[in-house]
Parts: structure tokens; sequence; C-alpha cells
């Protein structure tokens, strides 16, 4: 679980899971597991950003409502928060894809 949250290998929880701060290694540098076994791998990793990003912005959004804030203020925070958030989506998403695959389909 913490080498998850370390964004590190599911198998050996030491190699990177990133090269850079967009870009995914194909295996792993230490086990060489393979991060990306087929096309279209991660197209579930979108659909678990996405709901990270509703757990996150749902209620945020609703407390402002309910504390008075206007549309403009609350699409301005909106927007401050999701540019914050969109790499640790993007990182953690992809991350949680490749754990949940690797218990239930380990090689």
């Amino acid at each position: 679980m913490f080498s998850m949250l370390r964004l590190k290998c599911p198998r050996c929880g030491e190699g990177g899971l990133y090269e850079k701060i967009f870009t995914m290694r194909k295996t792993c540098p230490v086990c060489g597991l393979v991060y990306e076994r087929e096309e279209g791998y991660f197209t579930g990793a979108m659909v678990v950003g996405n709901m990270i990003s509703g757990i996150i912005i749902a209620p945020l959004t609703l407390f402002l409502f309910a504390n008075g804030a206007s549309i403009m203020q609350i699409l301005l925070t909106l927007s401050i928060v999701g540019l914050f958030l969109l790499p640790l989506v993007f990182w953690y998403a992809r991350a949680l894809w490749l754990y949940v695959d690797f218990i239930f389909n380990p090689e």
C-alpha cells in the first residue's frame, strides 16, 4: 500500500512508475514488470481518475455553494483546484489501476 502512495512498482515496491511528470515507464527499472500490458490498458484508469476527481470536487462545490459563493467564485476556485489536482489524479489513478490489476492478475 505504501509503495502505491510513493508511486512505486506493485511487484517489487522499488522501481518508480514515472520517468517524467506525465511520462510513465514501460517497465519497472528494478524487476522488469511490464506496466502497460496492451494498447488501451489504462483506459480504465480514466474512469478511476474521474471518480477521484468527483469525490474531491463535488463536496468542495457543495461547500462553496452552501456558504454563499457566487458562480464565478465557484468556477474560479474549481479551476484553480483542478489545475493542482490534475497531475495527482493522473498519477494515482494509473497507479491504483495498475495495483488492482496486479492483485487480480499478477503476470
